[in-house]
């Protein structure tokens, strides 16, 4: 299994854009630790938040999260209030990358096949 574990500054918001704008599922949560579990789409791999005080993001590592479809799961997201930072970049042949935050400034990004050229 691989738990990926983040410093976050507020469990709760943390909790609900994790579950709910992401689509993810919680686990376990532990108040008493101010931790939780999030369960991933991919099977043994977790994002674990860590509330702390001073919570900086990642810095410059970068959770991808694979998708079938970026442009529509950017728009999805969108939907919901989520800013990306700058436009989707399109490797051809390769790959699709489009960079978000979560609330904490935690840098994820949706990553799959690039759109087909017409």
């Amino acid at each position: 299994t691989l738990l990926i574990q983040l410093g976050v500054s507020n469990l709760d918001r943390a909790i609900k854009f994790y579950t709910e704008t992401l689509g993810f599922e919680m686990t376990e949560r532990r108040n008493d630790l101010k931790f939780a579990h999030i369960a991933t789409n991919v099977p043994g791999v977790e994002v674990g938040l860590n509330e702390i005080a001073d919570a900086k993001g990642t810095g410059s590592a970068v959770l991808n999260i694979g998708v079938a479809d970026v442009v529509a799961a950017r728009k999805a997201l969108e939907a919901r209030g989520v800013m990306f930072k700058g436009e989707t970049l399109i490797i051809p042949g390769k790959v699709a990358l489009a960079a978000f935050a979560d609330p904490d400034g935690n840098t994820l990004r949706f990553a799959g096949p690039p759109p087909k050229l017409r």
